[in-house]
């Protein structure tokens, strides 16, 4: 470590710099002065030492490396930190206990972000360079890279109408963009294949997680050592998860709306991904942008380095600059070239008038009228709810939550292994798809919970709740889990990117 005093000149009060053994006079004599100028000195007393969060703030690489670890609270490697991070499982009483500081920990971060010297520009000056530099490379790569395939009016025309706009993409711009993705992958919506991946837009397996059609973790558990194929992992029906009512590869090959819808949903969640990651999409003009999610659809830290121009395979970078291209092409054609009669989304009239109401009477007359079907009720109040049913479904959403607290286990499993950025930003993912399903697990239990008040009305006895209160307090334990998990990746990150 590098050792270097100065004196305040206002006052004469002693200062020390300390560095790594890199560090050289002229440098700590920057540093010592911006903090000087900036005011931050104000205060200190006689011998006091420069913290390296002030260090930090003038952008001393070993100092921030220090701010991080201890605000993470862990010490050693990344892996340690993951592997850590389950040791114990918090029970529901130490969930509450930890909730209850929560405010208290905001307010101190708070507090001690305000006491960080004025230096902070120069770290939004690197932001801004950061941000510009990835702008500037976006469009170079477009400006570069010669239009394969483009679409035409016909490409245009086949293409289904998006659901809704993304960002500075309006409906036509997303789905010029999806006509041209299609395009490029040359593949029907039925067909799967190891090189090109499954149906029209060419999806992996990363990408179905990322949608929630199959299991979180399937792609790493099977995939990624190369030794199984992708068609047969997809043959297996137990990697479903059954969302949108995809049950298996066959499901899925047969739906072209799916795939497109599929395909949307990976272009929005890669613009908010990118976005937090420091790519000002909202930068950059819709041609610019559509290839950026183009890309991001495929991969979010492929599309970082891509917008750098950091190395990439060979193969990687150039289907990431012709994707590029190609979109922002198509884009032009949506904007240029498309008649507005089939930008247009039509809304039918109101239909009226169209049903004899005799003739319908007369037919619900004949059936409501036979002995056989029950008479029709108009009471307002629910139906009832049949108790052994109520009970079933009850155990079986507990059983859901359980389910999500292995798989949260399993993750964090593989977690501790992880050392690279990707594999960091992969397993965030899956740990944020799995807060999505516990959300969905809590609405069937507010419904179950429901039901059991109309039975305790019906019935004049409360059922047994025990089952949703045992599924409530795994959720909130899973969710407990999932932050420190969160929390424990963002700082790898943060120290990856710093």
């Amino acid at each position: 470590m590098s050792i270097f005093k100065f004196t305040n000149p206002l006052n004469g009060q002693p200062f020390e710099i300390k560095g790594p053994t890199t560090l050289t006079e002229a440098q700590a004599r920057d540093i010592f002065q911006k903090q000087l100028d900036a005011g931050s000195l104000v205060g200190f007393k006689p011998g006091d030492s420069l913290s390296a969060a002030t260090q930090a703030a003038d952008g001393l690489k070993s100092a921030l490396s220090q701010v991080g670890q201890a605000a993470a609270g862990i010490g050693g490697s990344a892996q340690g930190a993951l592997q850590g991070a389950l040791k114990n499982l918090p029970s529901p009483g130490q969930i509450n206990a930890a909730a209850s500081g929560i405010a208290t920990g905001v307010q101190t971060a708070l507090q001690s972000a305000s006491s960080l010297p004025g230096g902070l520009t120069g770290a939004l000056d690197t932001a801004k360079s950061f941000a510009q530099k990835t702008v500037g490379g976006i469009t170079d790569a477009i400006a570069k890279t010669p239009v394969a395939s483009g679409i035409n009016v016909a490409d245009f025309a086949k293409q289904a109408t998006a659901l809704v706009p993304i960002g500075k993409l309006s409906v036509p711009d997303v789905t010029a963009t999806l006509g041209q993705v299609g395009k490029l992958v040359n593949q029907t919506a039925g067909q799967i294949t190891n090189s090109l991946g499954v149906g029209k837009f060419g999806l992996d397996a990363s990408q179905l997680e990322t949608a929630g059609l199959i299991k979180p973790g399937t792609a790493a558990n099977f995939l990624s050592t190369g030794a199984n194929k992708l068609t047969d992992v997809l043959k297996s029906p137990t990697v479903w998860t059954g969302k949108d009512g995809i049950k298996s590869l066959t499901g899925l090959l047969e739906s072209l709306p799916t795939q497109d819808a599929v395909q949307q949903k990976l272009m929005a969640v890669g613009k908010d991904a990118v976005s937090n990651l420091g790519i000002p999409t909202d930068k950059l003009n819709p041609q610019a942008l559509a290839g950026t999610l183009a890309n991001a659809a495929k991969s979010v830290p492929n599309t970082m380095k891509w917008a750098q121009g950091l190395p990439l395979p060979t193969g990687v970078k150039t289907a990431f600059d012709q994707a590029a291209s190609a979109s922002a092409f198509a884009v032009g054609v949506a904007q240029t070239k498309i008649p507005e009669p089939f930008k247009e989304e039509v809304t039918p009239p109101v239909a009226e008038g169209t049903v004899n109401r005799d003739t319908l009477n007369a037919a619900a007359t004949r059936i409501t009228g036979n002995a056989k079907i029950p008479a029709v009720s108009y009471d307002s109040r629910p139906p009832k709810v049949d108790l052994d049913q109520w009970t079933k479904d009850t155990l079986k959403t507990t059983g859901k939550a359980f389910d999500l607290l292995k798989s949260t286990i399993e993750l964090n499993k593989g977690l501790g292994k992880a050392t690279e950025k990707v594999e960091f930003i992969a397993f965030k993912d899956q740990l944020e798809y799995i807060k999505g399903e516990v959300a969905l697990v809590e609405s069937d239990l507010i419904k179950y919970e429901n039901q059991g008040k109309q039975i305790a009305r019906d019935l004049g006895s409360n059922p047994l709740q025990s089952n949703i209160d045992s599924a409530r307090d795994v959720l909130k334990t899973v969710l407990k889990v999932i932050d420190k998990l969160l929390a424990a990746i963002q700082t790898q990150l943060d120290k990856t990117t710093a």
